[in-house]
Formats: C-alpha cells, structure tokens, sequence
C-alpha cells in the first residue's frame, strides 16, 4: 500500500499514516466477509476517521491522503485506489496502469478534451478530485486481476510517476532485476531505490514513495 498526504507537511503526514495503518488492520479482520467489500469498508473507514481527526483539530483540518493498495488472495489481485498514487503492472517487459486516476487531468482525458502528450503540460495535473479524508464522500475504486508468475507490481505516488515516464520504469526494473524468476529481495529493493533516485535526478520536488512485488 502507498499513501501520499495532502495539506501540509504535519497534517499530511499524519493522514497518510493513519491510512496505512487502518486499512490493513480492517482487511486482516474482515477479509473473510468478501474481499471487494472489505476494500471498500476499509478505506472508506479511513477517510471517516481522517475527517474526524481533521474537524477536531483546527492545525490538521483539511488534510487528506491518496491510497492505493493491493491485496492477494491465492492468484487473484485486488487493487484498490483513491486519488492518483497508481499501481502499475510490469509484465515481459511491457508496462499497464492498473489503477485510474482521480485528478482533474483525468477527467479532461476521459472526455476527450486532449491526448496524454499534451495533458503532460496541464498546469493543473496535481489537482485531485478525490481524496481519502478531505471531501464529504469518496468512491473506491476496486479491480480484480489474475496474477501470473514473474508478474511485478509498482504501487508509487506522483512524485514518482509525474517525474520518470512509463518506459523508463520498465527499463530501470529490466536492468536490475533481468530475470525476475531467479529475482532476489536485494534486487527489488534495488530496484525501487533506483526509481526513487531517478525521479529525484529527473527534478524530484515531491514526496517520492515505490513498493515492488514481485509474484513467485
């Protein structure tokens, strides 16, 4: 799961927090009652309890995070998101989105309003339209995927993915990891380091958060 939180330092950092603490704690109690449904609930928990904690102190109000998660059961993937930290697939070499963004650039791409070459000069493609704790209410984004072996997955905020391009990930992640059968723990946490060091190469001026799975 990553997390990126909004509205000031302390006050994001508190949100993000909470919600990397809350949403596993309730899908470990009630992943058993249907794991769709626990993904919804548990985020949707979060972002009462971010809300509350906002409202009952005036130095945190307003803040809120991005969440994007995902949680295996047997070969089956769920992937929850809120806000635009994504999830990404890398798979013989090629790279999916699986996630989908909740930003106002988003929105303008969904509509047609322009491609994805010029949406890159948006002066507003850091504004969500959803965030857990900060609106009235979300919506949760829950998708299935059926994991295959050597699949690996990128769960990262915008401070990775608005700096290093899609192509530059999946080349970065061949690099280190050239055979992701033979794939050691080194090699992954390598290989998020060098995405993290990349990003910051690339003008990083923003948190910059990356998770690697890889499927055995």
């Amino acid at each position: 799961m990553v997390a990126d939180g909004m509205g000031g330092h302390k006050a994001g950092d508190i949100a993000s927090k909470m919600a990397t603490e809350l949403v596993p704690a309730y899908l470990v109690t009630h992943a058993k009652e249907g794991i769709i449904k626990a993904c919804h609930e548990s985020i949707q928990l979060a972002h009462q309890l971010i809300r509350q904690q906002g409202a009952a102190n005036p130095d945190l109000n307003g803040m809120g995070t991005t969440t994007v998660m995902i949680y295996f059961e047997g070969a089956t993937a769920y992937i929850a998101n809120v806000g635009d930290s994504r999830i990404y697939l890398i798979n013989r070499q090629q790279i999916y989105q699986l996630s989908r963004d909740h930003s106002l650039i988003q929105e303008k791409l969904n509509l047609g309003i322009y491609g994805r070459q010029e949406a890159l000069a948006d002066p507003y493609k850091n504004v969500l339209t959803q965030a857990v704790g900060f609106e009235n209410d979300i919506s949760v984004e829950v998708f299935t995927y059926k994991a295959m072996k050597n699949d690996i997955f990128l769960l990262c905020s915008d401070g990775l993915h608005g700096k290093v391009c899609e192509s530059d990930v999946v080349r970065t992640i061949n690099y280190v990891i050239p055979n992701p059968a033979t794939a050691t723990e080194e090699q992954l946490k390598q290989a998020a380091n060098a995405l993290v060091a990349l990003a910051n190469d690339n003008g990083g001026d923003d948190n910059i958060s990356a998770v690697l799975v890889l499927v055995r």
